[in-house]
């Protein structure tokens, strides 16, 4: 898709995802986690203002590695290391078994192509006891919307970089393996309706 998808795309992503409703559920998801983390599905950087002070330095994952200004003045803008790791979905995460104490995941499963092979990397960097937080859309709750999902997803995938927004994200970390998977749903006050409520919770790597 070429000039789409490497310019105009990031930037439709930055513009919606960059809003002050969803900065206050990125903040929420990520109090807590210290020491280092991986971000899985970097994108345009949002997520590092609301990291919390604990963190020490923050790997990151993505496929599309967007040439944008603000990306990289985001990156110098952090309080701790960034470092970004080279990705490639036919290959193990380029980080030891358990390299680190935290994994965040922020609306990317929905565009993995394979998320249950992501998950079970996710669980093979993990430190034993560590935690995968993620902020998710996906399978709608209401059966009549995720009928309309299912046939919305096609042509939205098409313009978003492959995101399938009717992903059952609950049970995909269900049948990954983690100890103790929480979650809940959450609305987005200018989310579209059709994404639904978010998935937004955590899970611990068994060990």
């Amino acid at each position: 898709m070429g000039v789409y998808a490497d310019r105009i795309l990031p930037w439709m992503i930055d513009r919606a995802l960059g809003s002050a409703p969803v900065a206050e559920q990125r903040a929420a998801l990520l109090q807590g986690l210290a020491g280092d983390v991986l971000e899985v599905g970097f994108g345009t950087g949002l997520s590092l203002r609301h990291y919390p002070a604990g963190v020490r330095r923050l790997y990151t994952l993505d496929p599309s590695h967007p040439p944008l200004k603000r990306v990289a003045e985001r990156i110098a803008a952090a309080a701790f290391r960034v470092e970004e790791l080279a990705f490639d979905p036919a290959r193990p995460y380029p980080l030891a078994d358990g390299a680190v104490d935290a994994v965040a995941s922020m609306f990317t499963l929905c565009t993995i192509p394979e998320p249950a092979a992501a998950l079970r990397e996710v669980r093979r960097v993990l430190k034993a006891g560590g935690r995968f937080v993620f902020l998710e859309h996906g399978k709608a709750e209401s059966a009549g919307l995720h009928r309309w999902q299912r046939r919305l997803t096609p042509l939205w995938a098409r313009f978003t970089g492959g995101c399938q927004m009717d992903r059952d994200i609950a049970a995909l970390l269900n049948a990954a393996g983690f100890r103790d998977v929480r979650h809940e749903r959450v609305a987005v006050e200018g989310m579209p309706f059709w994404l639904g409520r978010l998935y937004r919770g955590a899970a611990v790597q068994a060990g």
